[in-house]
């Protein structure tokens, strides 16, 4: 083999390498209800999720919702983003109480994104808050949801979408059972010794 050839193998093995190592950054998503969230490791036994967007509903009216969260840092404030698009103008948001049969969240810090009007003539406004993680964890507990969306007179319920409540119900069989240990030491049979 010439030193040229060489030399020809040797750019393309390292342009070959340079190129696989940059495309996996992004960590692989997690096994097992890996469809409607993902898993990332930070290092020190602590994951970040990202439950995928789904959808509550009530008359005329439509709201995506996802959740950006870590654990098990429970003290740690995770992000819920929400899209809510009607067929008519909206009144601003003002606050939320996201709930199951067990747990209530109120949050009224909402940050509006942005608003759109759709060709469609559909109206979309797009929030973010914080939420806590153990919040998370404890809605994640139960399957049955809802969604109230308070404004300065009055408020809507959303309720999961069809499709949703096999979401739900699938987050609380593979997400909740991963974030619901209380601790590292619950991993180890001596750990109450």
């Amino acid at each position: 083999m010439t030193l040229r050839s060489r030399i020809f193998v040797f750019l393309i093995a390292t342009i070959g390498f340079s190129q696989t190592a940059c495309f996996s950054v992004k960590p692989d998503t997690a096994k097992g209800g890996g469809k409607h969230f993902e898993e990332f490791f930070l290092g020190e036994n602590r994951y970040q999720y990202f439950i995928k967007p789904f959808v509550f509903s009530k008359d005329g009216a439509d709201l995506g919702l996802d959740i950006t969260f870590r654990y098990p840092q429970k003290s740690d404030t995770g992000t819920l983003n929400f899209t809510l698009i009607t067929n008519e103008a909206q009144s601003k948001v003002t606050g939320i109480e996201l709930a199951n049969n067990h747990h209530t969240v109120e949050l009224d810090d909402l940050k509006l994104v942005y608003t759109s009007r759709e060709s469609d003539n559909e109206f979309h406004a797009r929030y973010s808050t914080d939420i806590q993680s153990d919040e998370v964890v404890q809605l994640l507990s139960d399957s049955d949801w809802t969604m109230k969306l308070i404004y300065q007179k009055g408020s809507d319920l959303f309720h999961p979408a069809r499709r949703s409540q096999r979401i739900l119900s699938q987050l609380q069989s593979g997400l909740y059972p991963r974030v619901s240990q209380s601790s590292d030491d619950s991993f180890f049979i001596d750990s109450g010794d």
